[in-house]
């Protein structure tokens, strides 16, 4: 029996930009960036920015302004 060998970047780039919206911790996203050119352009920075936002109590209208202006 012939076993292909699976290779994650074989994939569609929009299956590897769905799986990659559920990795968690940031830095196994740098990590899957630092890999190739091609793992770099699928990860930053639609994986790597914006994941985590902290702002100050009372300053959420112009957070979400900034976000809103981001259409990446």
């Amino acid at each position: 029996m012939d076993l292909e060998v699976f290779r994650l970047l074989d994939l569609p780039a929009e299956v590897i930009d769905d799986t990659l919206g559920h990795v968690p911790l940031h830095r196994d996203l740098l990590n899957f960036a630092l890999a190739s050119r091609f793992c770099s352009s699928l990860a930053i920075p639609q994986h790597t920015e914006y994941r985590v936002v902290h702002f100050k109590n009372g300053d959420t209208d112009s957070t979400w302004i900034h976000l809103a202006q981001r259409i990446d």
